[in-house]
């Protein structure tokens, strides 16, 4: 018996196309890719309906993914904090340059996220796993039953 890992990558929420960074208006209408690496081999898959099939030795597993987007989306939220922040500062009376840059330090992080799933596998198991990219640049992993 084969032992496998069927991903399913789904596609982005029309939310996260619209306010997830950059060409909004043409990430709206396409199926936008993620990374995903089955123990240590990267491959980019892009979302469809049937499963990506992954044949595997039974053992221990690590599957790793990451959003291609991720940098856009973070750029996106500083810009939307540093535009915030300037407005917020000059309805104060304060200096518009000093809060764009309160603004995009507060709504920006420094931290790329990465979906980690681990999973030990025996002779045979198949492992369904749905991926799907979200508005924060990390990548979310749910089992299916």
């Amino acid at each position: 018996m084969k032992t496998q890992v069927q991903l399913y990558v789904k596609n982005e929420t029309l939310w996260t196309r619209f306010f997830g960074g950059g060409l909004w208006f043409v990430n709206i209408f396409r199926k936008l890719p993620i990374d995903i690496a089955v123990d240590g081999d990267k491959q980019r898959y892009k979302p469809r309906s049937e499963p990506y099939v992954i044949d595997v030795q039974p053992g221990l597993h690590v599957i790793e993914g990451r959003d291609p987007r991720a940098l856009t989306k973070k750029a996106d939220k500083a810009l939307t904090g540093a535009i915030l922040g300037a407005a917020a500062m000059g309805a104060g009376g304060g200096s518009m340059a000093a809060g764009a840059i309160l603004g995009a330090d507060a709504a920006s992080s420094n931290v790329t996220r990465v979906g980690l799933a681990q999973l030990e596998l025996k002779d045979g198991d198949i492992f369904k796993l749905s991926c799907q990219a979200n508005r924060k640049g990390g990548v979310v992993f749910k089992v299916i039953q």
